[in-house]
């Protein structure tokens, strides 16, 4: 995964438990501060 702020790269390895799909942990990774809030701060 490429970081969308600077040249670097992520590289993860990691067992997917049951009850989670690929997209559920690649939401996770690419989670950013503005999805985890609850209120807009802008209209």
């Amino acid at each position: 995964m490429k970081n969308p702020y600077l040249d670097e790269y992520f590289y993860v390895e990691c067992e997917i438990k049951d009850g989670f799909s690929i997209d559920d942990v690649d939401k996770k990774f690419k989670e950013t501060i503005f999805d985890r809030m609850n209120e807009k701060i802008a209209i």
